[in-house]
């Protein structure tokens, strides 16, 4: 059954490289303990993670951002600062 929700694409095999987001971002969640994310695929299962009712604007804001970073439409920063919005929205950012 369809609920609506769909989750973020991975990126493609061959972009599985380290994307690394500089600085890492360290961030308590919703039912998570702390985590740090330190890659553009850790964001993406982070993302992946967060439960369907408490996805917002922020969160597909930063959702969109970061398969653009994987595709390569913007750049990594980018990526990061609409990521940092996102983890501010719920006030649940630790750097």
């Amino acid at each position: 059954m369809w609920t609506g929700v769909r989750p973020c694409n991975p990126p493609p095999s061959s972009a599985l490289v380290w994307m690394e987001i500089v600085p890492t971002i360290l961030i308590n969640g919703p039912g998570f303990s702390l985590r740090e994310i330190r890659s553009v695929p850790e964001a993406v299962e982070f993302l992946d993670e967060w439960p369907a009712n408490a996805r917002g604007p922020f969160f597909y804001l930063a959702e969109s951002a970061i398969q653009g970073a994987i595709h390569g439409s913007i750049s990594i920063e980018e990526a990061r600062e609409a990521f940092t919005a996102f983890c501010g929205e719920f006030r649940h950012p630790v750097d």
